[in-house]
Protein backbone atom coordinates (compact mmCIF):
# COMPACT_ATOMS: atom_id res chain seq x y z
CA UNK A 1 0.00 0.00 0.00
CA UNK A 2 0.91 3.26 -0.73
CA UNK A 3 1.65 5.75 2.01
CA UNK A 4 -0.13 8.99 1.32
CA UNK A 5 1.19 12.65 0.78
CA UNK A 6 2.22 14.13 3.91
CA UNK A 7 0.02 16.91 3.30
CA UNK A 8 -3.04 14.59 3.39
CA UNK A 9 -1.71 13.37 6.82
CA UNK A 10 -1.96 17.17 8.41
CA UNK A 11 -4.07 17.88 10.76
CA UNK A 12 -6.96 20.70 9.91
CA UNK A 13 -5.88 23.32 12.06
CA UNK A 14 -8.93 24.95 14.38
CA UNK A 15 -10.54 28.10 13.00
CA UNK A 16 -9.80 31.06 14.16
CA UNK A 17 -13.22 34.01 14.53
CA UNK A 18 -12.94 36.99 16.08
CA UNK A 19 -15.24 37.66 19.11
CA UNK A 20 -15.43 39.54 22.26
CA UNK A 21 -15.04 38.39 25.90
CA UNK A 22 -16.57 39.41 28.87
CA UNK A 23 -16.29 39.00 32.26
CA UNK A 24 -18.87 40.40 34.62
CA UNK A 25 -18.58 40.30 38.31
CA UNK A 26 -20.65 40.89 41.27
CA UNK A 27 -18.50 43.57 43.24
CA UNK A 28 -18.09 43.05 47.36
CA UNK A 29 -19.47 39.58 47.47
CA UNK A 30 -17.37 38.62 50.03
CA UNK A 31 -18.42 40.96 52.59
CA UNK A 32 -22.04 40.21 51.58
CA UNK A 33 -21.58 36.98 53.11
CA UNK A 34 -20.02 38.58 56.06
CA UNK A 35 -22.79 40.88 56.39
CA UNK A 36 -26.09 38.62 55.92
CA UNK A 37 -24.52 35.32 56.56
CA UNK A 38 -23.38 32.09 54.01
CA UNK A 39 -27.13 30.96 52.92
CA UNK A 40 -28.90 33.89 52.14
CA UNK A 41 -25.63 35.16 50.28
CA UNK A 42 -25.57 31.96 48.29
CA UNK A 43 -29.10 32.38 47.31
CA UNK A 44 -28.68 36.24 46.82
CA UNK A 45 -25.93 35.93 44.63
CA UNK A 46 -27.68 32.99 42.59
CA UNK A 47 -30.54 34.69 41.91
CA UNK A 48 -28.42 37.58 40.77
CA UNK A 49 -26.00 35.49 37.98
CA UNK A 50 -29.36 33.81 36.64
CA UNK A 51 -30.42 37.31 35.92
CA UNK A 52 -27.13 38.20 34.48
CA UNK A 53 -27.36 35.08 32.18
CA UNK A 54 -30.78 35.88 31.28
CA UNK A 55 -29.56 39.66 30.26
CA UNK A 56 -26.59 37.86 28.43
CA UNK A 57 -28.75 35.18 26.40
CA UNK A 58 -31.16 38.23 25.40
CA UNK A 59 -27.98 39.83 23.83
CA UNK A 60 -27.39 36.23 21.77
CA UNK A 61 -24.17 36.17 24.07
CA UNK A 62 -23.43 32.56 25.52
CA UNK A 63 -22.08 32.52 29.21
CA UNK A 64 -19.63 29.56 29.20
CA UNK A 65 -18.65 29.63 32.37
CA UNK A 66 -19.42 30.60 36.27
CA UNK A 67 -16.63 31.57 38.01
CA UNK A 68 -17.58 32.25 41.64
CA UNK A 69 -19.44 35.22 41.68
CA UNK A 70 -18.18 36.22 38.24
CA UNK A 71 -19.31 34.96 34.28
CA UNK A 72 -16.98 34.53 30.96
CA UNK A 73 -19.56 35.54 27.86
CA UNK A 74 -18.78 35.42 24.57
CA UNK A 75 -20.65 37.12 21.78
CA UNK A 76 -19.87 37.22 18.15
CA UNK A 77 -21.30 41.13 18.02
CA UNK A 78 -19.16 43.74 19.92
CA UNK A 79 -22.46 45.77 19.85
CA UNK A 80 -24.74 43.20 21.40
CA UNK A 81 -21.57 42.91 23.99
CA UNK A 82 -21.94 46.88 24.97
CA UNK A 83 -25.50 46.78 24.73
CA UNK A 84 -25.73 43.78 27.42
CA UNK A 85 -22.95 45.51 29.13
CA UNK A 86 -25.16 48.48 30.03
CA UNK A 87 -28.44 46.20 30.60
CA UNK A 88 -26.68 44.22 33.33
CA UNK A 89 -25.42 47.72 35.00
CA UNK A 90 -29.31 48.79 34.77
CA UNK A 91 -31.07 45.37 35.26
CA UNK A 92 -29.13 44.31 38.53
CA UNK A 93 -28.98 47.95 39.90
CA UNK A 94 -32.95 47.85 39.64
CA UNK A 95 -33.34 44.06 40.41
CA UNK A 96 -31.22 43.89 44.00
CA UNK A 97 -30.92 47.74 45.32
CA UNK A 98 -30.50 46.19 48.80
CA UNK A 99 -32.90 47.14 51.96
CA UNK A 100 -32.22 47.42 55.76
CA UNK A 101 -30.16 44.77 55.78
CA UNK A 102 -28.78 43.32 52.67
CA UNK A 103 -26.57 45.92 50.18
CA UNK A 104 -27.48 46.64 46.87
CA UNK A 105 -25.75 44.33 43.88
CA UNK A 106 -23.62 46.21 41.41
CA UNK A 107 -21.40 44.58 39.10
CA UNK A 108 -18.00 45.63 37.28
CA UNK A 109 -17.34 44.44 33.88
CA UNK A 110 -14.29 43.93 31.68
CA UNK A 111 -14.28 43.17 27.84
CA UNK A 112 -11.92 42.60 24.93
CA UNK A 113 -12.21 41.82 21.16
CA UNK A 114 -10.13 39.08 19.67
CA UNK A 115 -9.31 35.77 18.19
CA UNK A 116 -10.94 32.59 20.01
CA UNK A 117 -9.97 29.15 18.85
CA UNK A 118 -13.59 27.85 17.45
CA UNK A 119 -16.15 27.55 19.85
CA UNK A 120 -13.03 26.47 22.61
CA UNK A 121 -13.71 28.39 26.02
CA UNK A 122 -10.67 28.83 26.97
CA UNK A 123 -9.44 31.19 30.04
CA UNK A 124 -5.43 30.70 29.49
CA UNK A 125 -6.00 32.33 25.65
CA UNK A 126 -4.63 36.04 25.33
CA UNK A 127 -8.28 37.50 24.50
CA UNK A 128 -10.08 35.74 27.88
CA UNK A 129 -7.03 37.00 29.71
CA UNK A 130 -7.02 40.77 28.79
CA UNK A 131 -10.61 40.74 29.10
CA UNK A 132 -10.63 39.78 33.04
CA UNK A 133 -7.85 42.08 33.49
CA UNK A 134 -9.91 44.86 32.23
CA UNK A 135 -12.85 43.74 35.05
CA UNK A 136 -10.49 43.72 37.25
CA UNK A 137 -9.18 46.96 36.58
CA UNK A 138 -13.17 48.41 36.27
CA UNK A 139 -14.83 50.12 39.40
CA UNK A 140 -17.87 49.31 40.86
CA UNK A 141 -20.89 50.45 37.58
CA UNK A 142 -17.96 50.54 35.64
CA UNK A 143 -17.88 48.64 32.12
CA UNK A 144 -13.98 48.72 30.79
CA UNK A 145 -13.35 48.16 27.64
CA UNK A 146 -9.56 47.50 25.15
CA UNK A 147 -9.48 49.63 21.35
CA UNK A 148 -10.19 46.71 19.72
CA UNK A 149 -14.14 46.61 21.08
CA UNK A 150 -14.47 50.12 20.84
CA UNK A 151 -13.38 50.44 17.36
CA UNK A 152 -15.61 47.61 16.72
CA UNK A 153 -18.83 49.78 17.82
CA UNK A 154 -21.54 51.69 15.97
CA UNK A 155 -21.12 55.34 16.62
CA UNK A 156 -23.54 55.68 19.29
CA UNK A 157 -21.67 53.62 21.67
CA UNK A 158 -18.39 55.47 20.88
CA UNK A 159 -20.02 58.65 21.27
CA UNK A 160 -20.23 57.87 25.20
CA UNK A 161 -17.20 55.91 25.30
CA UNK A 162 -14.17 57.41 27.33
CA UNK A 163 -10.26 57.26 27.62
CA UNK A 164 -9.43 55.88 31.15
CA UNK A 165 -5.90 54.90 31.24
CA UNK A 166 -2.97 53.04 29.36
CA UNK A 167 -1.96 50.58 31.72
CA UNK A 168 0.32 47.46 31.61
CA UNK A 169 -1.58 44.41 31.22
CA UNK A 170 1.19 42.01 31.05
CA UNK A 171 4.38 42.31 33.83
CA UNK A 172 6.26 39.48 31.84
CA UNK A 173 6.29 41.48 28.28
CA UNK A 174 5.06 45.21 29.64
CA UNK A 175 2.77 45.32 27.35
CA UNK A 176 0.23 48.40 27.62
CA UNK A 177 -3.49 48.05 26.53
CA UNK A 178 -5.35 51.18 26.35
CA UNK A 179 -8.76 51.02 28.54
CA UNK A 180 -12.18 53.12 27.39
CA UNK A 181 -15.24 53.34 29.64
CA UNK A 182 -18.80 52.37 28.24
CA UNK A 183 -20.59 54.70 29.61
CA UNK A 184 -23.95 53.27 30.52
CA UNK A 185 -26.15 55.78 32.91
CA UNK A 186 -27.20 59.32 31.89
CA UNK A 187 -26.06 61.11 34.51
CA UNK A 188 -22.47 59.80 34.05
CA UNK A 189 -22.66 60.80 30.05
CA UNK A 190 -23.69 63.92 31.21
CA UNK A 191 -20.60 64.26 33.66
CA UNK A 192 -17.92 62.86 31.07
CA UNK A 193 -19.44 65.87 28.27
CA UNK A 194 -17.61 68.12 29.82
CA UNK A 195 -14.53 66.03 31.21
CA UNK A 196 -11.22 66.51 29.02
CA UNK A 197 -10.86 63.59 27.04
CA UNK A 198 -7.58 62.38 25.50
CA UNK A 199 -7.52 63.87 21.97
CA UNK A 200 -5.42 61.81 19.90
CA UNK A 201 -7.72 58.83 21.41
CA UNK A 202 -10.84 60.08 21.09
CA UNK A 203 -12.88 57.89 19.02
CA UNK A 204 -15.98 59.50 17.93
Amino acid sequence: MSTPPAASRVEAQPALSQQVIMFADIVGSTSLYEKIGDEPARELTARCMARMGEVVHARHGRVTAELGDEIMCFFQDPAEAAAAACELHARIAEAFPGDATTPPLKLRIGMHYGSVVGEKDDLMSETAKIAHWAARNAKSEQTLATVPVIDALPRIYRAVSRYVDDETWNFVSFEHVALYEIIWDVEAITAASVEKIKPEDRRC
